[in-house]
């Protein structure tokens, strides 16, 4: 149960001056983890986040969000191009845009296979690498298959229809800014790939290998999605699927089902698959070149990279608990995990929560490999207030 640390201020005049409410709402946690280097740690983290939320003389509501423990001090909020954990929003009737720290169409619409109520201190049920947030894009040392988060400066718009159970949504991101002149990519071949210092995928001189293309034009990040939530035989079920595509990148479509039964149980899958294109794809193999002269190898590698997600929970009284297993392939790539996260509410917004991952990745590229598995955990306590 989450509490206001702030009691709500509450702005009403006479008759033809907007309402407005300002709230503030928090959360810290306390414990222990290990982040896959075998060294157990102290963990903690605090949240504050501000809403703020009114509606003008004609209906249209609007707010905003900020997230602080996601702001930083390099002068972001300063700077109207950056987002520094911010997301605002106007809606009238069932159409909502919003801009700025939110997720695109692709991951607001499609649902992934992480079910009930159960969360980690450190994420350790969706940080494991078989697991796709669909936030983020592997080869860049995201942690999924959607493009949210390539155009560097975090800013997002979408605009959402909501008819009923019904959800349409659009969404475009700048790459680089917007800035036209600079619409190359470059970046370190799964950068981040794996957790702690062990670093992404390394070539044969032991250094990150970086796939650049300075003649490449990306543009923007488009995605549209839809979902639709409604009961069947008693249950909640949600469908929803998505689609994002940036022109010299990559395409991606995802699709995922979860269902909430009232015993307590649920379940949840999720597919997605994501097609290179040819410019991204040149510009890795030439990164992958070993050798020079007649003596090069140019490895050719597979353009389509899938995943398949699938997860269960359970809810009863004030345990939770949440089991979910992932893969990742194509010719080159095989990296799967699975985590586990159970959380025992003492009420009054106080919990324990544990959470668990194991890793395993086996990637082969010809002139460049990574082959390890390692796996993760947490223990403490939650607090919202």
């Amino acid at each position: 149960m989450k509490k206001l640390l702030l009691a709500s201020t509450a702005l009403v005049a006479t008759a033809g001056v907007a309402q407005a409410d300002i709230a503030l709402t928090g959360g810290a946690e306390m414990g222990i983890f290990d982040n896959g280097n075998d060294d157990t740690q102290f963990f903690t983290d605090l949240e504050l986040r501000f809403t703020f939320s009114g509606e003008a003389d004609n209906g249209l509501s609007f707010g905003a969000t900020i997230d602080l423990d996601e702001a930083n001090a390099n002068g972001v909020h300063e700077n109207p191009a950056l987002q520094g954990g911010e997301a605002i929003f106007v809606s009238f009737g069932g159409a909502t845009l919003t801009m700025g720290d939110t997720d695109g169409a692709l991951d607001a619409r499609s649902p992934e296979a992480k079910v009930g109520g159960a969360s980690s201190l450190a994420d350790d049920e969706t940080i494991h690498l078989g697991y796709n947030p669909d936030d983020g894009y592997a080869l860049f040392g995201g942690g999924g298959l959607a493009l949210d988060g390539a155009g560097v400066d975090g800013q997002i718009a979408r605009f959402d229809y909501t008819v009923g159970g019904l959800i349409l949504s659009a969404s475009v991101e700048q790459f680089n800014n917007g800035d036209s002149s600079a619409d190359d990519f470059g970046f370190n071949l799964f950068n981040g790939l794996v957790l702690g210092n062990r670093g992404g995928i390394n070539g044969n001189a032991g250094l990150p290998i970086f796939v650049a293309d300075p003649d490449s034009d990306v543009g923007e990040i488009f995605g549209v999605g839809a979902s639709y939530a409604t009961t069947f035989g008693g249950a909640d079920l949600l469908l929803g699927a998505g689609y994002q595509s940036a022109d010299d990148l990559a395409s991606t479509a995802s699709i995922g089902a979860n269902m909430t039964f009232s015993n307590g149980f649920s379940a949840g899958l999720s597919f997605a698959q994501t097609q290179i294109d040819d410019t991204l794809e040149s510009a890795i193999e030439t990164a992958l070149v070993t050798g020079v002269g007649p003596g090069a190898v140019r490895p050719s590698i597979d353009t389509t990279i899938s995943h398949f997600g699938v997860g269960v929970g359970y809810e009863m009284n004030a345990l939770a608990i949440g089991l979910n297993y992932g893969r990742y392939e194509s010719d080159e790539i095989e990296v799967d995990g699975y985590g586990l996260a159970v959380a025992y509410d003492l009420g009054g917004g106080l919990s324990l929560n544990a959470g668990y991952g194991y890793s395993d990745a086996d990637i082969d590229f010809t002139t460049a490999d990574y082959d390890d598995d390692f796996d993760t955990f947490s223990l403490g306590a939650r607090m919202s207030f």
